[in-house]
């Protein structure tokens, strides 16, 4: 392969791949599977080839190629819906995804929203299939807590303990953390 050096991203990023629940909170966090499909295919049709942010990084490092046309998506929070719905799309279209999970929830509901409908999140007996069907997974930090406005020794690994995620036992941390609820500083 021939290094790419490649000036525009294409990013998708989502929570859900199903429909609207009815009275959902955040209507934002969902999305038809037939308009998530016709974007596969959109992609597809384009050449675009999905990447993992671990490749990402590598790329960044020097340490590995990237395609000429990169497609990043990830999903937030780790619903299981994503079994059912989102992955045997991304799977028909041959791409690829990282899924963000909330370590501390994993196996539970959106339980940290406790105004919006509570979806099953996925547990430690699922996360393990991800790898093996060739998608990643890393931490959406442990509780889903809002770090820009923490302190820093709050929001830092010293101030509290580190994300883990499920391999199969034992537990090993996550490679990367992806910050919920950003904003701007």
């Amino acid at each position: 392969p021939v290094m790419t050096v490649v000036s525009r991203w294409t990013i998708l990023m989502a929570h859900q791949g199903r429909p609207i629940a009815s009275m959902a909170r955040y209507p934002g966090n969902y999305g038809l599977p037939e308009a998530f499909d016709e974007q596969l295919a959109a992609r597809k049709q384009r050449s675009y080839e999905s990447i993992t942010f671990d490749r990402w990084l590598a790329y960044i490092d020097g340490q590995d190629w990237i395609p000429s046309r990169p497609l990043i998506i990830t999903f937030d929070d780790g619903y299981r819906s994503l079994l059912n719905d989102a992955i045997p799309a991304l799977e028909r279209w041959g791409f690829t995804a990282t899924v963000f999970v909330v370590a501390g929830l994993i196996g539970k509901t959106n339980s940290r929203d406790s105004d919006a409908i509570q979806e099953p999140l996925l547990s430690a007996t699922e996360l393990p299939e991800l790898p093996a069907r060739g998608f990643a997974f890393a931490s959406h930090t442990l509780t889903h807590a809002a770090l820009t406005p923490l302190p820093p020794h709050t929001a830092s690994p010293a101030g509290s303990p580190p994300p883990h995620l499920p391999e199969s036992p034992p537990s090993r941390p996550a490679p990367r953390l992806y910050h919920p609820i950003a904003q701007a500083h």
